[in-house]
């Protein structure tokens, strides 16, 4: 099936597959940290996702350092106001999306099994800026 445009600048596989499936396993190992909350591993864990951050900046097209970044960012902040319930929703929200950058996936899907629940529960409009890559772009 062919990408349009967005469709390939989001799936391209540009980034390395062991990279992705580092960043996948460590959001893996954030979401068992972050609830219950052991602050020293997730302290541990978000210090190598900030070492992963140059390897993705130097290897992903801009719209998969912007998402990663982001996601990141994010973690990163919920960390600092003590938010860890929503940092495990967070990053079992996201948890998937090295995988998703890998294979071609229904993004539309995604954004309604993953992201709009998340948003719903918290209040917060994560992704806002990301919204229009995701809904209503079916491959």
């Amino acid at each position: 099936m062919r990408l349009n445009g967005v469709g390939e600048m989001f799936h391209s596989k540009m980034m390395d597959e062991k990279l992705l499936r580092e960043i996948g396993i460590l959001f893996v190992y954030i979401r068992g940290h972050a609830f219950p909350k052991n602050e020293s591993s997730l302290k541990d864990y978000l210090v190598q996702m900030e070492g992963k951050r140059d390897l993705i900046n130097n290897s992903a097209t801009p719209f998969q350092k912007e998402i990663f970044n982001y996601c990141f960012d994010s973690l990163k902040e919920l960390f600092e106001k003590r938010q860890y319930e929503t940092m495990f929703d967070f990053v079992d929200a996201v948890h998937n999306l090295p995988e998703i950058f890998y294979r071609e996936y229904n993004l539309e899907s995604f954004w309604i099994i993953y992201i709009e629940p998340l948003r719903i529960k918290h209040g917060r409009y994560f992704f806002s800026d990301f919204q229009y890559f995701f809904v209503g772009m079916n491959f």
